[in-house]
């Protein structure tokens, strides 16, 4: 049996007419995998009367009922997001391009962090987020998943790495300072020779705008305590509601399915391999829990990314210097 489609949970046997259905998949995390029990397995179940059931149902509920595939048409916010079009290695991902970090701050639950670089081409690449499973943070070892699969919940629950680690924000600077050191080198995270140049550095508007008691006269928002820190941010866009952004990951998600997937038609958002998060999040987040829900900090920065409408600066050339104000 063929590997089967990541989105559709089947495969189409060429000339035959039918379609395959899997009985082991490879889901997004690495060390799992999926096994379907098809109903006609079941030796108390009347598999001949469920044919009959389904002979005109559509596809969906076919897949869902006779063979446990859930398709998750309805819910599924990024329909056309695809492991083997819209995730790449980490060994390619430009070198050359101008860098990005955006920030989900939070109280109770670490800080979620992504880089973005944008290539000359003017592709939008997450290259690298945290907490990474695949990234060592000192103290605390490899953190494990932000969100991990619920019984109740659309959006998950929150994995290992939500859980506070109590960081300060000199911590986090420190911790953004040395993971801008740091570059994926065949599954691997070695130190490079000089720090990454990042052109902006970008918080949610929504909480980094808020006052933050302190021990001294005149409370500071978060944005304003790491400008005390000397590490400076801009509060993110705010272009329309969270459907809005939504459409404009879409957009630049969008390709033709129908045709090669190549410079001529190809999408303008990736995702590095290692980002297992941003990943998992891509797939499963439905928005159905609210702003709470446990997938949707990553979300959230690859909409606000979306939003801000970054931009390549060729080296050597000063930036154009946007108006920014939201």
């Amino acid at each position: 049996m063929s590997e089967p489609d990541r989105q559709s949970g089947s495969d189409r046997l060429p000339g035959s007419g039918y379609e395959s259905v899997p009985r082991v998949q490879q889901p997004v995390r690495r060390n799992c995998r999926i096994v379907y029990f098809h109903t006609a397995d079941n030796p108390y179940g009347n598999y001949a009367s469920m044919k009959v059931q389904l002979a005109d149902a559509n596809r969906d509920t076919i897949l869902m009922r006779a063979y446990g595939v859930a398709t998750k048409a309805i819910a599924n916010r990024f329909p056309k997001f695809n492991d083997n079009v819209h995730v790449i290695p980490d060994s390619r991902v430009p070198q050359e391009g101008s860098r990005y970090l955006i920030i989900d701050p939070c109280n109770g639950r670490n800080f979620f962090m992504s880089w973005f670089i944008v290539d000359p081409r003017g592709r939008l690449i997450l290259y690298r987020e945290w907490p990474c499973e695949s990234i060592y943070i000192e103290g605390f070892g490899y953190p494990g998943p932000w969100t991990i699969p619920s019984g109740k919940k659309m959006d998950g629950d929150r994995g290992d790495s939500q859980r506070p680690m109590g960081f300060g924000l000199t911590r986090y600077k420190s911790e953004i300072l040395r993971l801008e050191m740091l570059r994926n080198e065949n599954g691997a995270w070695v130190k490079r020779k000089e720090s990454e140049i990042i052109e902006e550095r970008y918080m949610d508007s929504r909480f980094a705008g808020q006052k933050i008691l302190a021990a001294r006269e005149e409370s500071l928002t978060l944005i304003e305590e790491m400008a005390e820190l000397d590490m400076d941010f801009l509060p993110s866009p705010s272009q329309g509601g969270i459907d809005d952004g939504i459409e404009l990951v879409n957009s630049l998600l969008d390709y033709d399915v129908n045709r090669p997937v190549d410079s001529t038609n190809e999408p303008r958002l990736f995702i590095a391999e290692s980002c297992t998060n941003s990943i998992y999040s891509m797939h499963e987040w439905t928005g159905a829990d609210g702003l709470k829900g446990a997938a949707k900090d990553p979300i959230d920065n690859i909409r606000w990314a979306a939003c801000a409408d970054l931009e390549y600066y060729p080296p050597m050339r000063k930036k154009t210097g946007r108006v920014k104000s939201y």
